[in-house]
């Protein structure tokens, strides 16, 4: 259970911080401060603070699931985006190998998304709802607190992902 958990659980909370981390970009492009923006400029939040995870440095295996529900409970308009990027990468490495090619490619396809020139808060919602329903589905498959975890998750990408659509189109 524990590993089923770090393999599907965790991608799944590191898209939907990945995917909030979005909409600042989108923000930041609208008033034309382009998406490099916020990669130096908006360190804010828990990179601000002395001591503070810094994950441009990142390594696969020091992504954790409690770690991303932290990130995610803050503004996600303070997320740079470089972090978040720094996040989807460290998961893509941990996943690599794995039988979860469906979150890899979500991942693929959020990575894309938060690179591209324009950033398209529509289509990053719709992938974040995909993820809570693949989520929610894994979590019928376990007990205890794993599926009350993995329900959480769910709710919260699928959430996240509704607003980006709300917001994005």
């Amino acid at each position: 259970m524990k590993r089923f958990f770090s393999r599907i659980a965790r991608p799944l909370l590191l898209a939907a911080l990945l995917a909030l981390g979005l909409s600042a970009c989108t923000e930041e492009q609208t008033t034309g401060n382009g998406p490099d923006a916020d990669t130096t400029a908006r360190v804010e939040g828990d990179l601000a603070r002395p001591g503070a995870h810094d994950d441009r440095k990142m390594a696969p295996g020091s992504v954790s699931a409690e770690s991303t529900i932290s990130l995610l409970r803050q503004n996600v308009r303070d997320i740079p985006t470089n972090r978040a990027i720094q996040n989807i990468n460290a998961w893509q490495q941990r996943l690599q190998g794995t039988e979860w090619t469906t979150v890899t490619s979500l991942l693929d396809s959020l990575e894309m998304e938060l690179t591209a020139s324009q950033i398209d808060a529509r289509a990053v919602g719709e992938l974040l709802v995909k993820m809570g329903a693949r989520t929610s589905t894994a979590a019928e498959s376990v007990s205890g607190g794993t599926a009350r975890e993995l329900d959480q998750l769910a709710q919260t990408l699928t959430q996240t992902g509704e607003q980006l659509v709300a917001d994005g189109g």
